[in-house]
Protein backbone atom coordinates (compact mmCIF):
# COMPACT_ATOMS: atom_id res chain seq x y z
CA UNK A 1 0.00 0.00 0.00
CA UNK A 2 1.59 3.26 -0.79
CA UNK A 3 0.60 6.24 1.04
CA UNK A 4 0.47 10.13 0.62
CA UNK A 5 -0.22 12.61 3.46
CA UNK A 6 -1.48 16.37 3.28
CA UNK A 7 -1.89 18.98 5.56
CA UNK A 8 -5.45 20.72 5.49
CA UNK A 9 -5.22 24.63 6.93
CA UNK A 10 -7.63 24.32 9.80
CA UNK A 11 -11.27 24.91 8.57
CA UNK A 12 -10.11 24.50 5.16
CA UNK A 13 -12.13 21.22 4.43
CA UNK A 14 -14.83 20.04 7.29
CA UNK A 15 -14.52 16.72 5.82
CA UNK A 16 -12.75 14.89 3.07
CA UNK A 17 -14.34 15.68 -0.42
CA UNK A 18 -14.52 12.71 -2.65
CA UNK A 19 -13.64 14.82 -5.83
CA UNK A 20 -9.75 14.40 -4.43
CA UNK A 21 -8.83 11.41 -5.79
CA UNK A 22 -8.26 12.63 -9.32
CA UNK A 23 -6.10 15.30 -7.92
CA UNK A 24 -4.29 13.30 -5.49
CA UNK A 25 -3.22 10.51 -8.22
CA UNK A 26 -2.06 13.64 -10.20
CA UNK A 27 -0.18 15.20 -7.34
CA UNK A 28 1.57 11.70 -5.79
CA UNK A 29 1.06 9.62 -8.57
CA UNK A 30 -0.46 6.32 -8.15
CA UNK A 31 -1.56 6.10 -4.41
CA UNK A 32 -3.89 3.26 -2.34
CA UNK A 33 -4.62 5.99 0.58
CA UNK A 34 -4.45 9.39 1.69
CA UNK A 35 -3.87 10.75 5.34
CA UNK A 36 -5.10 14.22 6.24
CA UNK A 37 -3.80 15.66 9.11
CA UNK A 38 -3.81 19.08 10.72
CA UNK A 39 -1.44 21.45 10.94
CA UNK A 40 -0.09 20.05 14.66
CA UNK A 41 -0.03 16.25 13.10
CA UNK A 42 -4.11 15.31 14.46
CA UNK A 43 -5.16 12.71 11.74
CA UNK A 44 -8.12 14.29 10.69
CA UNK A 45 -8.94 11.75 8.14
CA UNK A 46 -7.82 8.66 5.79
CA UNK A 47 -9.79 8.48 2.05
CA UNK A 48 -8.88 5.24 0.20
CA UNK A 49 -8.77 6.10 -3.07
CA UNK A 50 -8.80 2.57 -4.92
CA UNK A 51 -10.22 -1.02 -3.52
CA UNK A 52 -7.26 -1.89 -2.34
CA UNK A 53 -6.95 1.03 0.16
CA UNK A 54 -9.71 -0.70 2.56
CA UNK A 55 -7.22 -2.48 4.49
CA UNK A 56 -4.99 0.63 5.53
CA UNK A 57 -8.31 2.21 6.56
CA UNK A 58 -9.51 -0.53 8.78
CA UNK A 59 -6.05 -0.52 10.43
CA UNK A 60 -5.79 3.42 10.69
CA UNK A 61 -8.85 3.58 12.47
CA UNK A 62 -7.95 0.32 15.20
CA UNK A 63 -4.60 2.62 15.57
CA UNK A 64 -5.98 6.08 16.15
CA UNK A 65 -9.00 5.19 17.63
CA UNK A 66 -8.88 6.22 21.83
CA UNK A 67 -9.71 2.95 23.96
CA UNK A 68 -10.54 3.71 27.72
CA UNK A 69 -7.32 2.55 29.63
CA UNK A 70 -8.84 3.12 33.46
CA UNK A 71 -9.10 -0.91 33.74
CA UNK A 72 -5.27 -0.26 34.35
CA UNK A 73 -5.70 1.46 37.68
CA UNK A 74 -7.68 -1.43 39.45
CA UNK A 75 -5.00 -3.69 40.63
CA UNK A 76 -8.18 -6.36 41.33
CA UNK A 77 -8.86 -5.92 37.74
CA UNK A 78 -5.29 -6.29 36.70
CA UNK A 79 -5.37 -10.05 38.74
CA UNK A 80 -8.53 -11.55 37.42
CA UNK A 81 -6.81 -10.52 33.75
CA UNK A 82 -3.94 -12.66 34.95
CA UNK A 83 -5.95 -15.53 36.36
CA UNK A 84 -8.11 -15.96 33.18
CA UNK A 85 -5.18 -15.91 30.84
CA UNK A 86 -3.65 -18.09 32.78
CA UNK A 87 -6.94 -20.71 32.58
CA UNK A 88 -7.34 -20.16 28.90
CA UNK A 89 -3.48 -21.00 28.09
CA UNK A 90 -3.68 -23.76 30.40
CA UNK A 91 -6.11 -25.48 28.77
CA UNK A 92 -3.78 -25.51 25.51
CA UNK A 93 -1.26 -26.78 27.44
CA UNK A 94 1.02 -23.66 27.60
CA UNK A 95 2.31 -22.52 31.15
CA UNK A 96 2.38 -18.54 32.01
CA UNK A 97 5.87 -18.22 33.59
CA UNK A 98 5.00 -14.26 33.56
CA UNK A 99 3.66 -11.42 32.73
CA UNK A 100 3.84 -7.65 32.52
CA UNK A 101 0.88 -5.68 32.00
CA UNK A 102 0.39 -1.64 30.71
CA UNK A 103 -2.40 0.29 29.14
CA UNK A 104 -1.73 -0.39 25.74
CA UNK A 105 0.89 -3.26 25.56
CA UNK A 106 1.07 -6.80 27.07
CA UNK A 107 4.00 -9.21 27.36
CA UNK A 108 3.72 -12.17 28.40
CA UNK A 109 6.45 -15.32 29.13
CA UNK A 110 4.76 -18.86 27.99
CA UNK A 111 5.97 -22.38 28.27
CA UNK A 112 5.69 -24.43 25.53
CA UNK A 113 4.39 -27.79 27.17
CA UNK A 114 2.52 -29.39 23.85
CA UNK A 115 3.33 -28.49 20.88
CA UNK A 116 6.15 -29.48 18.50
CA UNK A 117 6.31 -25.99 16.49
CA UNK A 118 6.73 -22.67 18.54
CA UNK A 119 4.46 -20.85 16.05
CA UNK A 120 1.37 -22.76 17.07
CA UNK A 121 1.83 -22.26 20.79
CA UNK A 122 2.54 -18.70 20.13
CA UNK A 123 -1.27 -18.63 17.51
CA UNK A 124 -2.93 -20.02 20.78
CA UNK A 125 -1.16 -17.47 22.62
CA UNK A 126 -1.88 -14.40 20.78
CA UNK A 127 -5.64 -16.15 20.60
CA UNK A 128 -6.46 -16.29 24.13
CA UNK A 129 -4.76 -12.62 24.45
CA UNK A 130 -7.07 -11.53 21.72
CA UNK A 131 -10.00 -12.53 24.07
CA UNK A 132 -8.83 -11.95 27.34
CA UNK A 133 -7.25 -8.54 27.45
CA UNK A 134 -8.93 -5.05 27.03
CA UNK A 135 -9.54 -3.18 23.74
CA UNK A 136 -6.62 -1.01 24.21
CA UNK A 137 -4.21 -3.67 24.54
CA UNK A 138 -2.78 -3.11 21.04
CA UNK A 139 0.91 -4.92 21.15
CA UNK A 140 1.18 -7.93 21.91
CA UNK A 141 4.75 -9.08 22.96
CA UNK A 142 5.21 -13.33 23.32
CA UNK A 143 8.33 -14.69 24.76
CA UNK A 144 8.85 -18.57 25.23
CA UNK A 145 11.16 -19.93 28.07
CA UNK A 146 12.93 -22.75 27.42
CA UNK A 147 15.18 -24.53 30.67
CA UNK A 148 14.24 -21.67 32.64
CA UNK A 149 15.56 -18.99 29.84
CA UNK A 150 13.60 -16.84 27.14
CA UNK A 151 14.69 -17.38 23.82
CA UNK A 152 12.97 -14.65 21.40
CA UNK A 153 10.45 -11.99 21.42
CA UNK A 154 7.63 -12.21 18.74
CA UNK A 155 6.13 -8.22 18.76
CA UNK A 156 2.77 -9.08 17.35
CA UNK A 157 0.08 -6.23 15.92
CA UNK A 158 -3.47 -6.64 17.68
CA UNK A 159 -5.11 -5.02 14.99
CA UNK A 160 -3.00 -6.62 12.20
CA UNK A 161 -3.90 -10.35 13.85
CA UNK A 162 -7.87 -9.58 13.80
CA UNK A 163 -7.69 -8.09 9.90
CA UNK A 164 -5.59 -11.28 9.22
CA UNK A 165 -8.55 -13.75 11.04
CA UNK A 166 -10.21 -15.93 7.84
CA UNK A 167 -7.98 -14.55 5.07
CA UNK A 168 -6.55 -17.80 3.13
CA UNK A 169 -2.73 -15.96 2.96
CA UNK A 170 -3.11 -15.25 6.86
CA UNK A 171 0.21 -17.15 7.50
CA UNK A 172 2.18 -14.85 5.29
CA UNK A 173 0.70 -11.63 5.84
CA UNK A 174 0.61 -11.67 9.70
CA UNK A 175 4.19 -12.72 9.04
CA UNK A 176 5.60 -9.81 7.31
CA UNK A 177 3.84 -7.32 10.42
CA UNK A 178 5.55 -9.73 13.04
CA UNK A 179 8.53 -8.42 14.70
CA UNK A 180 11.11 -10.55 16.17
CA UNK A 181 14.10 -9.74 18.19
CA UNK A 182 16.20 -10.92 21.24
CA UNK A 183 14.31 -11.67 24.39
CA UNK A 184 16.47 -9.95 26.87
CA UNK A 185 17.82 -11.47 29.94
CA UNK A 186 15.13 -10.56 32.84
CA UNK A 187 14.63 -10.80 36.63
CA UNK A 188 13.72 -13.93 38.20
CA UNK A 189 10.71 -11.81 40.03
CA UNK A 190 9.67 -11.07 36.61
CA UNK A 191 10.09 -14.85 35.09
CA UNK A 192 7.19 -15.75 38.15
CA UNK A 193 5.00 -12.77 38.36
CA UNK A 194 2.23 -15.04 36.67
CA UNK A 195 1.98 -17.42 40.09
CA UNK A 196 4.74 -16.88 42.66
CA UNK A 197 4.03 -19.51 44.49
CA UNK A 198 5.00 -22.29 41.56
CA UNK A 199 8.62 -22.80 42.63
CA UNK A 200 10.13 -24.93 44.06
CA UNK A 201 8.70 -27.24 41.37
CA UNK A 202 8.89 -31.12 40.97
CA UNK A 203 9.06 -33.11 37.60
CA UNK A 204 9.46 -36.64 36.70
CA UNK A 205 9.18 -39.05 33.71
CA UNK A 206 9.77 -42.86 32.61
CA UNK A 207 11.02 -43.11 29.06
CA UNK A 208 12.52 -45.70 26.71
CA UNK A 209 15.93 -46.41 26.14
CA UNK A 210 17.74 -48.32 23.41
CA UNK A 211 21.49 -48.83 23.58
CA UNK A 212 22.59 -50.45 20.22
CA UNK A 213 25.96 -52.31 19.61
CA UNK A 214 27.05 -52.48 15.91
CA UNK A 215 29.56 -54.62 13.99
CA UNK A 216 30.83 -56.26 17.10
CA UNK A 217 33.22 -59.90 15.43
CA UNK A 218 30.93 -62.22 17.78
CA UNK A 219 27.47 -60.55 16.91
CA UNK A 220 26.50 -57.72 14.39
CA UNK A 221 23.96 -56.36 16.12
CA UNK A 222 23.34 -56.38 20.25
CA UNK A 223 20.40 -54.13 21.48
CA UNK A 224 18.91 -54.00 25.07
CA UNK A 225 15.16 -52.89 25.71
CA UNK A 226 15.78 -50.14 28.65
CA UNK A 227 14.16 -48.03 31.02
CA UNK A 228 15.13 -44.72 32.11
CA UNK A 229 13.31 -43.26 34.95
CA UNK A 230 14.11 -39.36 35.63
CA UNK A 231 13.16 -36.77 37.75
CA UNK A 232 14.37 -33.17 38.82
CA UNK A 233 13.77 -30.13 41.30
CA UNK A 234 13.78 -26.93 39.98
CA UNK A 235 14.25 -24.43 42.38
CA UNK A 236 13.56 -21.40 40.46
CA UNK A 237 14.00 -20.17 36.34
CA UNK A 238 17.15 -22.25 35.50
CA UNK A 239 18.70 -23.64 38.90
CA UNK A 240 17.43 -27.22 38.73
CA UNK A 241 18.49 -31.04 40.41
CA UNK A 242 18.19 -33.79 37.87
CA UNK A 243 18.63 -37.50 38.06
CA UNK A 244 18.19 -40.77 35.79
CA UNK A 245 18.69 -44.62 36.99
CA UNK A 246 18.38 -46.77 33.62
CA UNK A 247 17.60 -50.27 33.87
CA UNK A 248 17.78 -53.29 31.14
CA UNK A 249 15.09 -55.23 30.60
CA UNK A 250 15.52 -57.31 28.10
CA UNK A 251 18.87 -57.93 25.66
CA UNK A 252 21.99 -59.14 24.58
CA UNK A 253 24.09 -56.25 25.65
CA UNK A 254 25.76 -58.26 28.58
CA UNK A 255 26.57 -60.78 26.81
CA UNK A 256 29.65 -59.21 25.51
CA UNK A 257 32.76 -60.96 26.36
CA UNK A 258 35.28 -59.52 23.68
CA UNK A 259 38.51 -57.56 26.00
CA UNK A 260 39.12 -54.23 24.53
CA UNK A 261 42.26 -54.49 22.10
CA UNK A 262 42.19 -50.35 21.97
CA UNK A 263 46.08 -49.31 21.26
CA UNK A 264 45.20 -45.86 23.00
CA UNK A 265 46.88 -45.53 26.04
CA UNK A 266 43.77 -44.20 27.32
CA UNK A 267 40.48 -46.27 27.44
CA UNK A 268 37.77 -43.84 27.29
CA UNK A 269 34.98 -45.50 25.59
CA UNK A 270 36.32 -48.73 24.69
CA UNK A 271 35.21 -50.20 28.02
CA UNK A 272 31.52 -49.88 27.63
CA UNK A 273 30.96 -53.42 27.17
CA UNK A 274 32.11 -53.41 30.62
CA UNK A 275 30.06 -50.25 31.59
CA UNK A 276 27.04 -52.14 30.29
CA UNK A 277 27.54 -55.11 31.68
CA UNK A 278 27.96 -54.68 35.51
CA UNK A 279 25.79 -51.73 35.51
CA UNK A 280 22.34 -52.81 35.79
CA UNK A 281 20.79 -50.50 36.85
CA UNK A 282 22.90 -47.40 36.71
CA UNK A 283 22.66 -43.79 38.25
CA UNK A 284 23.17 -42.45 34.39
CA UNK A 285 22.53 -38.82 35.47
CA UNK A 286 22.74 -36.74 38.91
CA UNK A 287 24.01 -33.10 38.44
CA UNK A 288 23.34 -29.56 39.37
CA UNK A 289 22.71 -27.44 36.39
CA UNK A 290 22.49 -23.74 36.44
CA UNK A 291 21.69 -22.09 32.49
CA UNK A 292 21.24 -18.36 32.56
CA UNK A 293 20.82 -15.10 29.68
CA UNK A 294 23.95 -13.09 29.91
CA UNK A 295 22.49 -10.74 26.96
CA UNK A 296 20.23 -10.80 24.48
CA UNK A 297 22.41 -13.06 22.07
CA UNK A 298 24.38 -14.61 24.75
CA UNK A 299 23.84 -17.77 26.97
CA UNK A 300 25.57 -19.23 29.65
CA UNK A 301 25.16 -22.98 31.75
CA UNK A 302 27.25 -24.72 34.45
CA UNK A 303 26.73 -27.93 35.60
CA UNK A 304 28.36 -30.61 37.90
CA UNK A 305 27.66 -34.00 38.86
CA UNK A 306 27.01 -37.21 37.08
CA UNK A 307 26.85 -36.41 33.18
CA UNK A 308 26.63 -39.82 31.91
CA UNK A 309 27.06 -43.80 31.89
CA UNK A 310 31.19 -43.12 32.20
CA UNK A 311 31.83 -39.64 33.26
CA UNK A 312 31.48 -37.41 36.30
CA UNK A 313 33.25 -33.79 36.69
CA UNK A 314 31.86 -29.90 36.55
CA UNK A 315 32.14 -27.67 33.00
CA UNK A 316 30.87 -24.58 31.54
CA UNK A 317 29.58 -23.42 28.41
CA UNK A 318 28.32 -20.38 26.57
CA UNK A 319 26.59 -19.77 23.10
CA UNK A 320 26.25 -16.93 21.46
CA UNK A 321 23.20 -17.18 18.94
CA UNK A 322 21.63 -14.14 17.75
CA UNK A 323 17.81 -14.65 17.18
CA UNK A 324 18.04 -13.15 13.43
CA UNK A 325 20.77 -15.09 12.58
CA UNK A 326 21.11 -18.71 10.87
CA UNK A 327 24.98 -18.69 12.31
CA UNK A 328 25.82 -19.34 16.22
CA UNK A 329 29.28 -20.14 18.04
CA UNK A 330 29.73 -21.99 21.19
CA UNK A 331 32.34 -22.72 23.73
CA UNK A 332 32.33 -25.62 26.52
CA UNK A 333 35.30 -26.98 29.10
CA UNK A 334 34.36 -29.61 30.95
CA UNK A 335 36.93 -31.33 33.47
CA UNK A 336 35.58 -35.19 34.54
CA UNK A 337 36.70 -38.18 35.92
CA UNK A 338 35.97 -41.69 34.60
CA UNK A 339 33.19 -43.74 37.11
CA UNK A 340 33.43 -47.15 38.38
CA UNK A 341 32.14 -49.64 36.19
CA UNK A 342 29.11 -50.26 38.62
CA UNK A 343 27.96 -46.50 37.92
CA UNK A 344 26.89 -45.92 41.41
CA UNK A 345 29.24 -43.32 43.45
CA UNK A 346 32.54 -44.69 43.07
CA UNK A 347 35.21 -43.19 40.34
CA UNK A 348 38.04 -44.08 38.77
CA UNK A 349 41.53 -42.61 38.58
CA UNK A 350 41.75 -41.35 35.08
CA UNK A 351 40.50 -37.74 34.86
CA UNK A 352 40.73 -35.07 32.07
CA UNK A 353 40.30 -31.38 30.91
CA UNK A 354 38.27 -31.56 27.75
CA UNK A 355 36.46 -28.38 25.54
CA UNK A 356 35.27 -27.69 21.89
CA UNK A 357 34.97 -24.60 20.10
CA UNK A 358 31.80 -25.14 17.90
CA UNK A 359 30.15 -23.45 15.09
CA UNK A 360 26.55 -23.64 14.57
CA UNK A 361 24.75 -23.00 10.62
CA UNK A 362 21.28 -23.67 9.86
CA UNK A 363 22.06 -23.50 5.88
CA UNK A 364 18.27 -22.53 5.11
CA UNK A 365 18.47 -25.21 2.07
CA UNK A 366 15.99 -28.39 2.80
CA UNK A 367 15.98 -27.98 6.04
CA UNK A 368 20.06 -28.89 6.38
CA UNK A 369 21.92 -27.91 9.59
CA UNK A 370 26.12 -28.45 10.04
CA UNK A 371 27.79 -28.46 13.01
CA UNK A 372 31.69 -27.94 13.39
CA UNK A 373 33.89 -28.78 17.17
CA UNK A 374 37.15 -28.58 17.17
CA UNK A 375 39.24 -29.06 20.74
CA UNK A 376 40.37 -31.68 23.09
CA UNK A 377 38.95 -34.68 23.64
CA UNK A 378 38.84 -37.32 26.35
CA UNK A 379 41.72 -39.40 25.42
CA UNK A 380 43.46 -36.38 25.03
CA UNK A 381 43.92 -36.21 21.69
CA UNK A 382 42.86 -32.91 19.51
CA UNK A 383 40.65 -32.67 16.41
CA UNK A 384 37.98 -31.84 14.70
CA UNK A 385 33.90 -33.33 14.48
CA UNK A 386 31.76 -32.53 11.15
CA UNK A 387 28.23 -33.04 11.68
CA UNK A 388 25.36 -32.14 8.99
CA UNK A 389 21.60 -33.21 9.17
CA UNK A 390 18.67 -32.76 7.72
CA UNK A 391 15.30 -31.90 9.30
CA UNK A 392 12.58 -32.69 7.59
CA UNK A 393 8.92 -30.89 8.60
CA UNK A 394 7.10 -33.55 10.16
CA UNK A 395 10.15 -33.62 12.64
CA UNK A 396 11.93 -36.58 11.90
CA UNK A 397 15.60 -35.95 11.47
CA UNK A 398 18.78 -37.55 10.43
CA UNK A 399 22.45 -37.20 9.77
CA UNK A 400 25.94 -37.83 10.02
CA UNK A 401 29.34 -37.81 11.79
CA UNK A 402 32.76 -38.17 11.51
CA UNK A 403 35.92 -37.16 13.90
CA UNK A 404 39.76 -36.74 13.06
CA UNK A 405 42.44 -36.40 15.45
CA UNK A 406 46.39 -36.60 16.15
CA UNK A 407 45.21 -40.43 16.43
CA UNK A 408 45.96 -41.91 14.23
CA UNK A 409 44.19 -44.36 11.30
CA UNK A 410 46.55 -47.41 13.25
CA UNK A 411 46.58 -46.44 16.72
CA UNK A 412 42.90 -45.61 16.87
CA UNK A 413 42.13 -49.54 15.37
CA UNK A 414 39.40 -50.76 13.72
CA UNK A 415 38.04 -48.20 11.73
CA UNK A 416 40.47 -45.45 11.48
CA UNK A 417 38.01 -42.78 12.77
CA UNK A 418 34.85 -42.66 14.96
CA UNK A 419 31.80 -41.93 12.22
CA UNK A 420 28.26 -42.51 12.90
CA UNK A 421 24.82 -42.09 12.03
CA UNK A 422 22.48 -39.67 14.00
CA UNK A 423 18.33 -39.58 14.41
CA UNK A 424 15.87 -37.95 15.80
CA UNK A 425 11.96 -39.64 15.84
CA UNK A 426 9.34 -37.44 17.28
CA UNK A 427 6.58 -39.73 18.78
CA UNK A 428 3.57 -37.53 17.41
CA UNK A 429 3.28 -39.86 14.58
CA UNK A 430 2.68 -43.00 16.93
CA UNK A 431 0.71 -40.74 20.23
CA UNK A 432 -3.28 -39.66 19.25
CA UNK A 433 -2.16 -36.33 20.29
CA UNK A 434 0.40 -33.50 20.23
CA UNK A 435 3.51 -33.90 21.83
CA UNK A 436 7.45 -32.29 21.96
CA UNK A 437 8.40 -35.81 23.26
CA UNK A 438 11.02 -37.30 20.67
CA UNK A 439 13.79 -39.75 20.43
CA UNK A 440 17.23 -39.36 19.90
CA UNK A 441 20.03 -41.90 18.94
CA UNK A 442 23.97 -41.83 17.91
CA UNK A 443 24.56 -45.17 15.70
CA UNK A 444 28.21 -45.98 15.99
CA UNK A 445 30.19 -49.16 13.31
CA UNK A 446 32.22 -49.48 16.66
CA UNK A 447 33.05 -47.81 19.88
CA UNK A 448 36.82 -46.95 19.74
CA UNK A 449 38.85 -44.52 22.12
CA UNK A 450 39.72 -41.61 19.43
CA UNK A 451 37.69 -38.01 18.98
CA UNK A 452 35.29 -39.32 22.06
CA UNK A 453 33.49 -36.27 24.23
CA UNK A 454 31.60 -36.07 27.12
CA UNK A 455 27.76 -36.45 27.09
CA UNK A 456 27.01 -33.37 28.63
CA UNK A 457 23.07 -33.53 29.30
CA UNK A 458 20.75 -30.44 28.33
CA UNK A 459 23.54 -28.27 26.19
CA UNK A 460 22.62 -24.84 25.27
CA UNK A 461 22.05 -24.98 21.18
CA UNK A 462 19.30 -27.72 21.06
CA UNK A 463 17.78 -25.47 23.88
CA UNK A 464 17.54 -21.88 21.83
CA UNK A 465 17.34 -24.04 17.83
CA UNK A 466 13.88 -24.03 17.38
CA UNK A 467 13.52 -20.21 18.24
CA UNK A 468 15.04 -18.33 15.46
CA UNK A 469 13.94 -16.60 12.64
CA UNK A 470 14.51 -18.85 10.23
CA UNK A 471 12.76 -22.00 11.78
CA UNK A 472 10.34 -19.28 12.40
CA UNK A 473 9.63 -18.41 9.19
CA UNK A 474 9.71 -22.14 8.11
CA UNK A 475 7.21 -23.15 10.72
CA UNK A 476 4.83 -19.89 10.35
CA UNK A 477 1.94 -21.56 8.71
CA UNK A 478 1.31 -23.52 12.00
CA UNK A 479 0.64 -19.50 14.11
CA UNK A 480 -2.94 -20.05 12.49
CA UNK A 481 -3.61 -23.78 13.19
Amino acid sequence: VRWAEATLTEGQYDSCPEDLAGAIDAEYGVVDVVTFTEEDGTPLCTLALRPAGQHAIRMTSRVHQSYPTDWYERAEQREQLVALLSEELAAEQIGLLGIEIAPRRVEVFIENHKWRAAPRAMGRTARALSRVMPASVEVFELTPVESGIPVSTVVLQRSHLENEVNRPDADTRSWATAELKDAEPVPWGLLTSANKDQFPRFSWGIAPDLPVSLFDPDSPIRIDAAVSASAGIEFQPGLSANAEITASLIGNLDDIDRVSDSQVPNRVRSDIATYLREGNPAITRLTLDYITKLTGSLYGKATAGIFERQYAGFGTEVLWKPTAQNWGLGLDLNFVRQRGFTQLFDLRNFETLTGHASFYWDTQYKGLNVQIDAGRYLARDWGSTFTMTRRFDNGWEVGGFFTLTTIGFDEFGEGSFDKGILLTIPFNWAFPYESRSEFSTALRPLTRDGGQRVQVPDRLFPIVQDHDQGNYRRAWREFWE
